[in-house]
């Protein structure tokens, strides 16, 4: 029987060894990223207003200096975001179920906290782009190892994931009509800007939590949320 082809499983768009400017869905002002990715394999093939949408992107929040990343979910098609702290913070390691009492908010509470994947595909990774300043090598036991982990690469990834109750997940069904309400792209589907805003707001907390400072200080609205129900796929 012959063997079934698929499409290449990732496709890197662009990516540079400076930032460069890149509108995110829902956005009205390009955001300074460092890479952007398609994965063809991974992307909806419903309409919908992800249609035009990459499935991950890496940039620096400016006002931290933590790296982010929007990264669309394997199996459901939904947009997830993380920010990575380096070991010198007082979270490093944490699982994200034992932050309840930091009081953290973001969308749906932290679902995800975990190292730094360097033995992923970079376009599906949850790591840092290994341009960013970072080592980029292979392990003496082979090239199926992945890059090489020295310290400045490591990095704990706490994320969130817009898969809630009010939130569309692309694969669920085709969006109607109906769904649509003008100016705001799709109701309820949870864009790439709407991640980046996300991922600053957590940024900003974690920025707090390293300061010494209340993470409530510098984000007084919103829910009391530190984890969420159920972790989220993939």
């Amino acid at each position: 029987m012959p063997t079934k082809k698929t499409s290449a499983p990732q496709t890197l768009e662009k990516s540079s060894e400076q930032s460069f400017p890149y509108l995110m869905n829902g956005g009205s002002v390009p955001v300074q990223v460092h890479a952007v990715y398609r994965v063809p394999d991974i992307h909806p093939r419903t309409d919908g207003p992800w249609k035009n949408e990459v499935d991950k992107i890496a940039w620096v929040d400016p006002a931290t200096g933590y790296q982010c990343i929007c990264r669309r979910q394997a199996s459901k098609g939904f947009l997830e975001g993380f920010v990575g702290i380096d070991p010198s913070h007082p979270l490093f390691g944490r699982h994200e179920a034992s932050l309840l009492g930091y009081g953290i908010a973001v969308h749906e509470g932290l679902t995800y906290s975990a190292i730094c994947q360097i033995n992923q595909p970079e376009a599906l990774s949850v790591c840092h782009v290994t341009h960013m300043g970072l080592a980029q090598g292979r392990r003496r036991d082979g090239p199926q190892s992945g890059r090489s982990l020295v310290l400045h690469e490591q990095a704990w990834w706490f994320g969130f994931s817009c898969n809630g109750e009010g939130d569309v997940i692309p694969l669920d069904k085709p969006i109607q009509r109906q769904d649509f309400m003008p100016g705001v792209n799709f109701v309820n589907y949870k864009n790439e800007d709407f991640v980046r805003r996300e991922c600053t707001r957590l940024a900003a907390q974690l920025r707090a939590i390293e300061d010494g400072r209340d993470p409530r200080e510098v984000d007084p609205g919103g829910p009391r949320r530190a984890f969420g129900t159920s972790r989220s796929e993939g």
